[in-house]
């Protein structure tokens, strides 16, 4: 659970608004001699590394990975009494009746079910939780990122992880300003 879904959180949501801002983009540099282009400054930060580094972050990921805990010690617990009776099936499985073998299959057979639907239900149940810490964390990120972009003297800002920027001219890293400005702004209580 170390790996969190945020890649895929950011994609989806980024990129309708990349599709709007490449766009907008396009029609501006139409409108732009080559010499107003080129005093275009690009800000970029790493918004996966601003989740790892800021405070917030960390004890979002704190949390996150004691929920994991506690729902695989769970899931221990079932595997090894599935383990246990498992065991002890295959040591009576030629001292049993037919009708006792059905049985003790079923009720192997339900446990194993029963145990693949808690793991989902926990795996979506992170998901979730992940998605409702990080959704105020990714706001407050955005206004930072547009603080920090507008005192930097930056054009545009693109989050380096999910835009495919190859070559700026101008372009200057807000990372680690968007961290220290974050923890500033939203201390951890």
């Amino acid at each position: 659970m170390k790996r969190f879904f945020f890649s895929r959180f950011i994609s989806l949501t980024m990129l309708s608004s990349l599709v709007v801002f490449v766009l907008s983009l396009a029609i501006s540099f139409s409108t732009l001699s080559y010499a107003e282009a080129s005093k275009i400054t690009v800000g970029l930060v790493d918004v996966q590394k601003v989740l790892l580094a800021i405070d917030e972050g960390k004890t979002i990921r704190k949390r996150l990975e004691e929920d994991f805990k506690k729902k695989q010690d769970l899931l221990k617990k079932d595997e090894g009494k599935f383990k246990e009776l498992q065991d002890k099936f295959e040591k009576q499985r030629l001292v049993l009746n037919e009708s006792a073998k059905l049985g003790k299959e079923k009720e192997l057979r339900d446990l194993y079910v029963g145990i693949q639907e808690k793991t989902m239900k926990y795996q979506q149940e992170l998901q979730e939780l992940e998605r409702d810490l990080k959704r105020p964390l990714i706001d407050k990120i955005k206004t930072v990122v547009e603080s920090i972009s507008k005192n930097s003297n930056v054009d545009m800002t693109f989050e380096i992880g999910t835009t495919p920027l190859v070559y700026a001219e101008n372009k200057k890293d807000l990372t680690e300003e968007v961290i220290s400005s974050y923890n500033k702004q939203y201390p951890v209580k």
